[in-house]
């Protein structure tokens, strides 16, 4: 999976995408989609000299929306200690998700006469938020007070 991760320069904040490819059609999608919508058309665009920017398709909506394209040398970017710490953080964020995604639970049902929990073979979970679990083979997420650990 790979992650895109646009940097704005005025707010510093960066945002990761997760696309299946990493063609300069994923990137110009997420552009499209989730970027300019929200920050508006970019003045420039400061990017790594990399296959995804240098595409026939990227320079043509670049030049169509009459952006400033700067493609540059990764070590020479006085940003790049700010593009490395964002990486170090995502990997070390998705490294912690995947470590705890192998964990089991157990899922609370209720029995119809007499009312009373009963609890389900432990199930996989596939994610976890800070109030609820997605285990595999149920559909819905559940709350933390409807699972018990392993």
């Amino acid at each position: 999976m790979e992650l895109p991760r646009p940097l704005p320069t005025f707010s510093g904040w960066p945002e990761a995408f997760p696309c299946c490819t990493n063609k300069s059609k994923e990137a110009i999608k997420i552009l499209s989609q989730e970027t300019i919508p929200r920050f508006r058309v970019p003045e420039g665009i400061f990017s790594y000299n990399r296959p995804r920017f240098i595409a026939e398709i990227a320079q043509g909506v670049f030049r169509f929306l009459n952006v400033k394209w700067d493609l540059h040398t990764p070590r020479r970017l006085r940003s790049s200690g700010k593009v490395e710490r964002m990486n170090r953080t995502l990997k070390r964020q998705i490294s912690k998700n995947l470590s705890s995604l192998r964990d089991t639970v157990y899922v609370r049902t209720w029995k119809d006469e007499p009312l009373k929990e009963k609890w389900k073979e432990p199930y996989t979970v596939l994610l976890k938020t800070y109030t609820a679990v997605k285990v595999n083979g149920i559909d819905s997420r559940i709350r933390y007070t409807g699972v018990e650990r392993d």
